[in-house]
Formats: structure tokens, sequence, C-alpha cells
């Protein structure tokens, strides 16, 4: 399945990289016995998403409903802006008290910017693709009838 895709080796290690980072913060949170389900899996469920737009930007086939995309982009895109941000004012602050831990909220919003590109590609510059799945269930329902 994965060949007929053509992914490349550098997007491989994209995504392994991703599942390391949030494989250290599922160990984290259970070894601190710190965080609730989210905090501990929220991890996982992004790069799941990810994963999911970018098979369905490869394969041209539209999963679930577009919404479900615009609201994941949506997310991660404020996600992003929010770390960012905090991240700044954390340094701003703090100074370098906060040092690493801002360093590192500054440094992991940039490793979500390719997921954020196929996401966007998936959702606005793939309409055709939303289009075509409409029309494909309109007929499918005339087809019943």
């Amino acid at each position: 399945m994965f060949a007929k895709a053509n992914i490349k080796p550098y997007e491989w290690m994209y995504f392994a990289l991703l599942l390391v980072l949030a494989f250290a913060q599922l160990i984290s949170k259970l070894v601190s016995e710190t965080g609730g389900i989210a905090s501990r899996y929220g991890g996982f469920l992004a790069i799941g998403l990810v994963f999911i737009a970018f098979l369905g930007n490869r394969y041209n086939k539209a999963f679930l409903y577009r919404w479900v995309w615009l609201v994941s982009f949506w997310l991660l895109a404020l996600s992003v802006t929010a770390s960012l941000v905090f991240s700044t004012y954390l340094l701003a602050v703090n100074g370098e008290e906060a040092g690493i831990y801002a360093g590192a909220l500054f440094v992991m919003p940039f490793l979500f910017v390719p997921g954020l590109w196929q996401l966007y590609q998936y959702v606005w510059r793939r309409k055709a693709l939303w289009q075509k799945g409409i029309d494909q269930s309109k007929q499918q329902q005339a087809q019943r009838s």
C-alpha cells in the first residue's frame, strides 16, 4: 500500500521523528505520573491526523469529511501559534530561568510546519477531491432510488 504512494525516505524520517517525540512525551508523563489522557496521547493523535492527511494527499482520496480536516488544521495552527507566543513570553518575563523550557517550546512548533503544509494542501488545494466525493455520493443515492 505505501509503496504505491511513493513516500520518500525523508518523509518517513519526519514521521519517525514525530513518533519519537510523542513516545518521549508519553514516557515522561508516565514516569512522573502527571497529566491526563490528552496530555499523554495528544501527540499521537496529532501525528495520526497529519499522517492520514498526508496519505489522503498522496492517494488523492477523501478521508472522513472536509470539516474534520479544517478543524484539525486550525487547531494545530492555533496550538503552534500559542506555543510560540508562550515561549516568547517565558523568555521575556523569566529570562535565563526559563532557558531550556522556553527554547524547547519555541523550537517544537517548527517541527509541525511540514504537517500543517500537508493539511493545508489536503483541505484547500484539493477542493475538487472533496467535490468529487460529494458528487459520487449523490450518484450512489440516485442509483439506489
